[in-house]
């Protein structure tokens, strides 16, 4: 078998060569004016290749031969305005081998007829000019004048240009158009081309880049920008009409056009309209700045929804922003340093804990005592890992903490004289802050630091929050006092106060008197809690010790609802009936209109409707999705009966559409006039309030309305321009069970 093959191999090769010096022979004979035909090449080193002329055609770039299948050539509307033109160069050569024929082109005729109802009169596609070697050649009536001749490109011919002109007029008709090419080309199939033109609508694709922006780790006072690049890669104008930016308040939007000029700066919460609408050219990029500038260590997170004319992007593009989830975090315990009352000339130490709660290890530079902090305070750092030698951390040698580690150092307290009293009855305290500097979230965190030089030792009160320094609402407040302490022996006696927003009512569980009590923050706010000792001799505490409680929301949308009933001797007191009941109400505005029209303004009322109403009979509805993942459901999250409040609603992920805020004074129980507090809190800044608003038995204040996700708060008036209540407001197709 193998014999065989190479056999039949041989013999073809001996033909091959046969038939090329043949070939050469014919050329050779012709090429000297013998009987040899014209058709073999000039010279017998050519073995006979053909000398006809060849065409070849170049459209957008890419070369098609003889035989090859031409492309359509599409005309973009989208990619100009009405009354504008643009142009496809088809560049035509003649790619024969050197010394060959001459390529002649006979015809280059376009073929357009408008469309029934056009608005051109047979301009819209047209011959613009033809071309060779820059020199231009007569046309007529869409189409070449006379024949021309170009010769193979091997022997330096020109290329024949011929460019066709598209302009957009203002309908929406489709055009077609043919170019017709004739030539003595070498392939039949070749000598009478034809070129398609189709006019395209157009399509804008939309391009959001990243669609993650991290901005890492961000110190406090610092701020770090980052850009969102919008570019557009379709064939027609983008148009970018509104921006939904949501997320946390320490970042910010703006965007600026290619000028410079800021069209302004917006906060999480704004739904962005541009109008007119921002444009961005097809092939073209336009970019958008999102600033950081975080004021608390937490993680951040946020979004940006940009909705544009992208035929397949309707429901918008998100890029999701997040910012201080990884690195290193500091935390100090404590907050403060109370020496309370002290022994003049006598050393008194406190420790203080540094501890490493990031994701990343801890690095201290600096721990040291203010200028203009008391002299009477110091501090020793011996205690601190590696600083054995009582030196203090530095750039150079900074203190190391592990992810989950701690180190402690003293500050030490020698008081020179027993402090004065001020005017104000109380004793002027000698006062420190000690600077901690490191690589954590809070850069530069500060410490105060107080004591005070008396001749007989008093107790000193110690106050932990358990939850820490800033809560959202609602959150049980576990407050230690139990590591107060006394000179000699222990503290017999505590008493706490508190200094809470204007409206809230919450008291110390279970008393006022308990070391360690419990208090709910139920409104948003702050809180200054205070507390005072006494040792089993009866010695009060020099001075109470004092701490600052935030209550911030975190949901999207907060509404809190307080009063004051001026009748109940005690607004604080539980059970049935110890205090007015005011009810605050949630509606879902476009599909809770539907109960009876009990304001007379024309239209179904939406209160008490189920299950778009949310308030005390329908405190959890499912409004949105059937996952339960999902938190895109309101809650009345605390409903109040007797007296004060407060009664507050959250919800996390808003539908695109518009709430409604109510409140009905559900029963006085006899207690009369309510005076009403409402705020409106859009991602925990309040943005809506109304204090004092008089409420009697049964009455229904239609107060406001939330519009998403634009975040916008509308107050609700009536006719005169007053508080849209309704008196003896009671629904007849609800039943208290």
């Amino acid at each position: 078998m193998i014999v065989r093959r190479t056999l039949i191999l041989t013999i073809c090769l001996l033909l091959s060569c046969f038939s090329l010096s043949c070939a050469g022979s014919a050329g050779n004979s012709g090429g000297n004016g013998g009987s040899g035909s014209g058709s073999g090449s000039s010279s017998g080193s050519d073995f006979g290749l053909s000398t006809e002329p060849r065409i070849e055609l170049d459209i957008n770039g890419q070369a098609y031969s003889e035989g090859d299948l031409l492309p359509t050539i599409y005309f973009s509307k989208g990619q100009i305005d009405v009354g504008s033109t643009i142009q496809e160069t088809i560049v035509i050569k003649n790619t024969a081998i050197q010394g060959s024929d001459n390529l002649t082109v006979s015809v280059v005729q376009l073929n357009y007829t408008p469309p029934p109802g056009a608005a051109d009169t047979g301009d819209a596609i047209r011959l613009v000019s033809i071309k060779k070697g820059g020199e231009a050649q007569a046309i007529s009536e869409n189409g070449l004048s006379a024949a021309i001749s170009i010769s193979p490109v091997g022997d330096g011919g020109t290329s024949l240009e011929v460019v066709v002109e598209y302009k957009r007029y203002d309908d929406s008709l489709p055009r077609n158009a043919s170019l017709q090419v004739k030539s003595n080309t070498l392939s039949d199939n070749s000598q009478n081309l034809m070129i398609n033109f189709e006019t395209t609508e157009g399509k804008p694709v939309a391009n959001v880049q990243p669609s993650l922006v991290d901005y890492g780790q961000v110190p406090a006072g610092e701020k770090k920008a980052k850009s969102i690049n919008v570019s557009n890669t379709g064939t027609d104008v983008l148009s970018i009409s509104k921006v939904l930016f949501q997320g946390h308040p320490d970042y910010a939007f703006i965007f600026q056009d290619k000028d410079g000029v800021s069209s302004g700066e917006w906060a999480p919460g704004d739904e962005i309209q541009f109008n007119p609408p921002v444009t961005v050219a097809p092939g073209d990029i336009v970019s958008f700045v999102v600033t950081f500038s975080p004021q608390v260590p937490d993680p951040a997170e946020g979004k940006v929804v940009f909705y544009t004319n992208d035929p397949t992007k309707t429901t918008g593009i998100l890029v999701q922003l997040k910012a201080n989830t990884d690195g290193p975090a500091i935390q100090v315990n404590p907050k403060k340093v109370q020496f309370g009352g002290k022994l003049v000339s006598q050393k008194a130490s406190l420790p203080v804990e540094i501890r490493s709660v990031g994701n990343a290890p801890l690095e201290v530079y600096n721990v040291t005592m203010t200028d203009g902090s008391n002299t009477n305070f110091a501090l020793e750092y011996n205690t601190l890992p590696g600083f054995e030698d009582n030196s203090a951390p530095s750039q150079s040698n900074p203190l190391v903490l592990q992810v989950n580690s701690q180190g402690v150092f003293n500050v030490t307290y020698v008081p020179s004289i027993e402090n004065p009293v001020g005017d104000d009855g109380f004793p002027i305290l000698d006062n420190g802050t000690i600077l901690i500097e490191s690589n954590a979230f809070d850069a530069k965190l500060e410490i105060e630091v107080s004591g005070l030089g008396v001749t007989k030792e008093c107790p000193t009160s110690v106050v932990v929050v358990q939850e820490g320094e800033q809560v959202i609402p609602q959150t049980n407040l576990h407050l230690f006092g139990d590591q107060s302490f006394a000179p000699a022996g222990a503290v017999a006696e505590w008493k706490w106060t508190v200094d809470q927003p204007a409206g809230s009512a919450s008291v110390f569980i279970p008393s006022d008197e308990f070391p360690n009590p419990t208090f709910e923050v139920n409104a948003a706010g702050e809180y200054l809690f205070s507390l005072d000792v006494w040792d089993g001799n009866g010695v009060k505490s020099c001075i109470p010790f004092k701490q600052k409680v935030l209550v911030i929301p975190d949901e999207a949308i907060h509404v809190e609802l307080l009063w004051h009933t001026p009748n109940d001797p005690d607004e604080t007191d539980q059970g049935p009936e110890a205090g007015s009941d005011v009810d605050l109400h949630f509606v879902h505005d476009k599909y809770a209109a539907s109960g009876p029209d009990l304001d007379k303004d024309g239209l179904p009322d939406p209160w008490f409707d189920q299950p778009f109403d949310c308030f005390w009979f329908n405190a959890h509805p499912n409004w949105g999705s059937f996952d339960p993942s999902i938190d895109d459901d309101p809650g009345l999250d605390r409903d109040d009966t007797d007296g004060a409040g407060p009664e507050n609603l959250n919800l996390n992920i808003p539908e695109d559409t518009t709430y409604r805020v109510g409140v009905h004074y559900w029963s006085d129980h006899e207690y009369g006039t309510s005076f009403i507090t409402l705020r409106i809190y859009i991602y925990s800044n309040l943005v809506w309030e109304q204090e004092q608003v008089a409420l009697v038995n049964h009455d229904m204040w239609d107060a406001a309305t939330i519009d998403w996700p634009s975040g916008n708060v509308s107050e609700i008036k009536a006719g005169d321009g007053s508080y849209k209540i309704t008196p003896g407001y009671q629904n007849p197709f609800f039943f208290q069970p």
